[in-house]
Order: structure tokens, then sequence, then C-alpha cells
């Protein structure tokens, strides 16, 4: 389900150029439907989807989400304007508000922390997969745009390439959510006399703790504003720039995707765990404080590097190092109560999701207008910039994660020794 997300959500990214020719709107109102429309929604309906996560089934709150932006999607698909396409998109963001919040609370109760990092790696491979299928359907609607033109469909009639990608994904999607009905509900223990913790609990936690979860959620919505300014503008890089034909684009990032991507998700998950085994209990913030910079490298092969080749090796180097939700997901949850872990984790999506999808693809497209309109130097300069304070942000929170990971390894004790289990 995770694929099928990351699937609907990045399938515009080849779409750019039909798109902008059938409605005659610019990159950046290209972009507002790439992440602001998307995000609007996202970060209107995830704080309320938190609180629902923490109180009521996970399980139909996921089949519900899923079910919503598959129906959004396809809509999309039968857009004959610019602002109907634009409203299909919030119905995506709408919908896909619900996966992640109510996926991490899931796993945090099924999963031990010190293996949380590596199974929210697998989990998250779904971007991976979905954003490579996502590149390889842009890169054939393109192919078949050229080759056999608009296509005609029973009762709907006369659809362009790019509208039949949208409506086939969104339609994939509608008996899927029927999956998520299958995935298992762990009770949630509660104690006698104990009530559900409200806002001010959620508020205090916060507070006490304000160093680690303000650096957590700066840092990694920076970390995302580079990642998704990357997806939304590395296919226009390739076209305008190096003259690459699209459905070679499409090919070559989701080839990209899938080998540096998936090895990126893993080792990060894997080597996280390691670390916090070891006694690295801020394993997650250390991780990037290491790696983050290579990105400084990798913003200037793709926005200012004399061949290809060098361009594709940054692109390589760029999409390891932020393939991150993972070891993102997994520290939060490891730091976070149990029964906050939903409205915690829909405050870090709103913030993560309104920083990287709203200002991410808009800043690159506002710099790049600055810079002559050349959006190739405009994503390279983003990268370049953002990438050193991300890296200063993950070390400045490196003590108060170590402070906020052992609050939560006592309170697991305390809890353990109350219900009369080993932990």
């Amino acid at each position: 389900m995770y694929a099928l997300a990351y699937l609907d959500r990045q399938v515009l990214t080849l779409l750019v150029d039909p798109i902008r020719a059938d409605f005659g709107i610019s990159d950046f109102e290209v972009s507002l439907v790439q992440g602001g429309a998307f995000v609007l929604f996202f970060v209107i309906c995830a704080i309320p989807i938190g609180w629902a996560v923490d109180r009521f089934s996970r399980c139909k709150i996921i089949f519900a989400g899923v079910f919503i932006w598959s129906l959004a999607s396809a809509f999309g698909g039968l857009a004959s304007s610019y602002w109907q396409l634009l409203i299909s998109r919030f119905g995506v963001g709408a919908g896909e508000a619900a996966l992640a919040p109510a996926a991490y609370s899931l796993m945090g109760d099924l999963v031990p922390r010190h293996r949380l990092g590596f199974a929210m790696a697998v989990f998250s491979i779904g971007a991976v997969i979905g954003g490579a299928i996502s590149l390889a359907l842009g890169g054939y609607a393109i192919h078949l745009a050229i080759a056999t033109g608009d296509v005609v469909l029973p009762v709907i009639g006369v659809v362009r390439p790019w509208q039949l990608v949208l409506l086939v994904v969104g339609l994939v999607g509608l008996p899927l959510s029927m999956l998520a009905l299958l995935l298992p509900e762990p009770v949630r223990v509660i104690e006698e006399g104990q009530t559900l913790p409200n806002w001010v609990t959620v508020r205090r936690q916060i507070w006490q703790f304000r160093r680690f979860y303000g650096c957590h959620i700066l840092g990694f919505s920076m970390l995302n504003l580079i990642g998704a300014s990357f997806v939304a503008w590395a296919p226009t890089v390739l076209i305008r720039t190096w003259q690459m034909p699209v459905a070679e684009v499409g090919a070559t990032l989701a080839a990209i995707t899938v080998t540096t991507g998936l090895a990126g998700m893993l080792f990060s998950g894997y080597f996280a765990d390691r670390m916090f085994r070891n006694g690295r209990t801020d394993a997650h913030f250390r991780y990037y404080v290491a790696t983050v910079p290579l990105l400084v490298f990798a913003g200037a092969a793709v926005g200012f590097a004399p061949s290809l080749w060098i361009t594709l090796t940054g692109m390589v180097v760029c999409q390891f190092v932020i393939a991150f939700i993972a070891v993102a997901a997994a520290g939060l949850q490891i730091a976070t109560p149990p029964l906050l872990r939903g409205r915690i984790s829909s405050i870090f999506l709103f913030i993560y999701n309104a920083v990287g999808y709203a200002v991410g693809p808009s800043l690159v497209a506002m710099v790049a207008t600055s810079a002559g309109g050349d959006i190739t130097q405009g994503l390279g300069l983003v990268m370049m910039t953002i990438a050193p304070i991300v890296a200063l942000v993950f070390a400045f929170g490196l003590s108060a994660m170590r402070e906020a990971v052992a609050a939560q390894t006592d309170f697991a004790h305390e809890t353990c020794a109350r219900v009369g289990v080993g932990h």
C-alpha cells in the first residue's frame, strides 16, 4: 500500500510537459499540482487522523485512506482543466494522510525497538517501488502520446495519455484498499483506571523533550525538502538540460530509484538498528550527521556538472541519502510513548510534508527564476544550501535524542513491572 501511495503521489513528475502543454500553465503552477495541492489537504487532515489513530481501528483507517486517495487519483484522470486536476490532488493528499500515522503506530506495537529501524525500512521499500513504477509509467505515457496520440474509452470518451495513466493508477487502488482489513490489529494495553491521553499530555510530552522533537521534525522536514525537490524536478533536469528522451528518462530514474533507493533504505535501517543495539541511542540522528553532507556534492553534480554522467552520479548519491523515512519514523516511535504515537506522528508528518512537498518544488522553481529560468541550477542550489543546515540540526539534537530514548526505556521497564511481564 505504501508503494501505491507513492505511485499516486509521484506519477505526475514525468507528466509535467504534456500537462503544461494541454493546460497552458507555468512551471510554478505545475509545482502546485505536484506539491502544494497534495500537501494542503494532507496537513489539514493529518492532525485529526492522528487523533483517530490513537483511539480507533488502525486497519479501518488505512482502508478508508487508500480508497479515498485512489478515487481522487482516478478523478484526476478525468480532469479537463487545471483547476479540476488541482482539486483531485486535494483528495489524494487527504487520503494519504491516513496511511503513515496508522502504519507507524501498528509497527511500533508489533516490532521490538531494536529491530524497528529495519522493519520500517522494509515497509518503506514501498516508497521506492512506487516511485520506480511511477517513473516507468510516466515514461511509457509520453512514449504512447508520441506513438498513438489520444485514446478513446467507452463512456468516458477521448482521454489524453497522461489522463489514462492517472485513471489506471486510481482504479487499481480501489480493490487493493480491501487488503487493509486483513492486517493484524494488536490490542493496546491500558491499565485499570488509566484514560487515553488528551492533547494536554501530547503538548507536555513535546515540551519536555522539545529539543529532540524540534531537531527531529526540523531536520527530517528539511531533508524531505531536498528529497521532494529532487523527485519533482530530476526528470525535467534530464529532459531539458541533457535532451534525454522521456521514455529513457523514466527507465533511467526508475533504475536509480530501485537500486540505489532500495539500498539506501535497507542500509540506513540496518545500520541505525545496529548502532542502537550497540548503545548508540542517538543512532537515528548520528547516521544523518555523517551522510547528509554528501548532498552538497550531489547538488553540485546535478546542478552544475559538465557531463551527463556526472549528473547521474550526483542523482545516485542523492537517491541513496534521501531514502530516510524508515529511520525518521523508527526514531520517532522509539522516543514516544505508545498511546501518543498516532498524534505525534501526525504532527511530524504535518510539518514534514508541508515543508517538503509544498515548499520544496516551488522553492526550486523560484530559485530557478532568479537564475534565469534554469531548473537544473535551481535544484542544485537548493540541495547545496539546505544540506549543511540539516547536518547541523541533527548534530545539535544528538544528546536530546539520547535523553528522550532513555526516558522511554525507563517508562517501558516500569510498565512491564506493573503488569507483571518481562521486558
